[in-house]
């Protein structure tokens, strides 16, 4: 069978592409809540208005149901976790230090960590924090202040979602 390509939207341009729309004057909104369902697509953005999934949260959970985990990495990883108090802190740098995206994101400071950080140890009994990044060299130059952590490596490309 061929592979088909996927239709696009881009939330941040507002383009649809591939689409037979004539108008193309249509918002976001009724771009989104009413794609051909035949057709596979590609949605780029930053889809946090409740709008895009009031009455398809169940739809959505079916669609977005991971894989097992199945290397022993990630299982050491996961059984870890469950092991401790565990807290999960992460850290995005790439894309959001890129031009396209400088002046839309702020990256967040050392001393917010350090903040984040002293409010869950007054408040969790010896927490073990495992930090998740893009960015693992910068973690470990940024983060020699935190004693109890583990910095998760080695989920990169298709295997990414994994640290999410």
């Amino acid at each position: 069978q061929k592979k088909r390509e996927p239709y696009i939207i881009d939330q941040l341009s507002g383009k649809i592409c591939n689409e037979d729309s004539a108008d193309g004057h249509n918002e976001m909104y009724e771009k989104v809540t009413h794609l051909d369902t035949s057709k596979d697509w590609y949605i780029c953005g930053f889809w946090i208005e409740e709008k895009y999934l009031y009455g398809r949260l169940e739809g959505i959970r079916k669609q977005l149901r991971f894989p097992g985990i199945e290397d022993e990495r990630n299982i050491n990883l996961s059984d870890e976790i469950r092991s401790c108090n565990s807290v999960s802190i992460h850290v995005r740098r790439g894309d959001y230090l890129s031009a396209t995206y400088e002046n839309m994101f702020v990256s967040l400071g050392r001393d917010y960590y350090e903040k984040a950080v002293g409010y869950i140890k007054d408040r969790v009994d010896s927490p073990k924090f495992f930090i998740f990044s893009d960015d693992a060299d910068f973690v470990r130059n940024e983060f020699t202040w935190l004693d109890d952590k583990c910095i998760v490596t080695g989920n990169e490309g298709d295997e990414s979602f994994r640290d999410s």
